[in-house]
């Protein structure tokens, strides 16, 4: 009984100097108490009181003591966790990269070099922009003259900055959420932003969301049965797609906001959609958790499938309109690269220090780059002619990648782990 209680006295002590020597995660683990995983180990803190409830007796000495230090070591572990997902990202992995310093909140935006294959293992962090207040930002779009950066979170609230200064201009909230969303696209002109509250679509006139100090939605769109997942335009900007939960897209006469024709995905479930250069076709992929994933190609016109693909969300498509670029396995996943114009498999992109779950893919504005962001771990690049890795770096939690029309700038959307949430404009220093 004696060593018992030494044992559980050493390593109470012991457990004490863990915590005293890092103060920062004593802090993070006080609000980590606040969430769901902190009530079970405060339930942990009170295993006296619980024993009597259910074991009707007292815990023997050595039950405390076993008791005791798995609630100490969960409390450090959980606490060294979120206090480690909580740091910003960094450059890492490539060694041709250094390490970046930490950005400025605001900025005034210098001329910057444009991002190619030759110089991209020097993008560094240049801005990192708090997202909106709910946890996960889900996309993230520059408008087409590059001026205005906007992000959303799963519950449709939707943050606009000015790209040159980094100042927050716009945001906007919904005034009804029906269900989770996610969605956010500009329209090709420069005229409309538009995203979702769950089941509808929002359509914002920027020139309102510029001028106004609580704009309103010009239209709301309602169609979906289940909550959306993805918005796009067509890039002649006449029509609006969306795509929900139940792998159900849409489409929409942005005009008049008309509903012009129904798609139902034979693999359902969440995903991405895109067109096609000239807007003829819909390029649609699943997301595959639990089915494995299928990308569709329909001609709009007739809404019959031209093709099925091997492959799952995310996808891309190169602006030439001529490879498309999908993820392709769940744990471990590869970029598959497609020829349009017959659906043949030209190059698998793979990561030399391996990728976790993808959250995003995007070509760069000239096509010659291929970036796709993993959830859990990096940001790859590979030169999109020869499929050859040309950079990677640490950036966890990657839910979305735009670059800027210009070819300056690759804004990453992290909250995809669901643990932070805001926008790094990444650019070569």
């Amino acid at each position: 009984m004696k060593g018992d209680q030494g044992s559980l006295q050493a390593g109470s002590k012991v457990s004490a100097l863990v915590l005293l020597q890092r103060p920062d995660i004593v802090s993070t683990g006080l609000q980590m108490v606040m969430t769901p995983v902190g009530c079970l180990v405060a339930l942990g803190l009170h295993y006296r009181r619980l024993s009597h409830c259910f074991c009707q007796r007292p815990l023997t000495v050595m039950e405390e003591s076993v008791l005791g230090r798995l609630t100490v070591l969960c409390f450090v572990l959980l606490s060294a966790y979120f206090w480690h997902s909580q740091r910003q990202p960094s450059i890492a992995a490539s060694t041709a990269c250094v390490q970046a310093p930490s950005p400025a909140p605001s900025f005034t935006l210098p001329k910057l070099p444009i991002i190619t294959p030759s110089n991209i293992c020097q993008l560094k962090p240049f801005a990192i922009l708090n997202g909106p207040t709910s946890p996960g930002v889900s996309d993230v779009a520059f408008s087409p003259d590059n001026r205005i950066l906007g992000a959303t979170d799963f519950e449709g609230n939707v943050q606009i900055w000015n790209v040159a200064t980094g100042v927050k201009i716009a945001y906007l909230i919904p005034e009804r959420r029906e269900l989770m969303s996610s969605g956010l696209a500009f329209s090709p002109d420069g005229t409309l932003l538009v995203s979702s509250n769950g089941l509808s679509l929002l359509v914002w006139a920027l020139k309102d969301i510029a001028t106004q100090s609580t704009p309103r939605p010009q239209n709301v769109l309602q169609a979906h049965t289940s909550f959306i997942r993805n918005i796009t335009f067509s890039r002649d900007g006449k029509t609006i797609a969306s795509r929900d939960d139940n792998g159900i897209t849409q489409l929409w006469e942005a005009a008049s906001g008309k509903n012009l024709t129904v798609f139902q995905s034979d693999a359902g479930g969440p995903g991405r959609i895109v067109f096609n250069s000239d807007g003829t076709l819909l390029i649609a992929a699943s997301t595959s958790f639990d089915t494995p994933g299928l990308v569709q190609i329909w001609d709009v016109k007739t809404t019959s499938q031209l093709m099925a693909l091997k492959g799952s969300a995310p996808i891309a498509l190169s602006p030439d309109g001529t490879l498309l670029a999908v993820s392709s396995g769940d744990k471990y996943p590869v970029v598959l690269v497609y020829e349009m114009s017959t659906g043949k498999q030209v190059m698998i992109l793979k990561s030399e220090q391996g990728l976790n779950e993808l959250g995003a893919i995007a070509f760069s504005p000239d096509g010659k780059i291929i970036t796709a962001g993993s959830i859990w771990n990096y940001t790859t690049s590979w030169e999109a002619r020869t499929g050859k890795q040309i950079g990677q770096f640490d950036n966890d939690g990657v839910s979305d990648l735009s670059y800027s029309t210009d070819g300056t700038l690759l804004a990453s959307g992290n909250g995809g782990s669901g643990v932070r949430d805001f926008v790094t404009l990444w650019a070569v220093q």
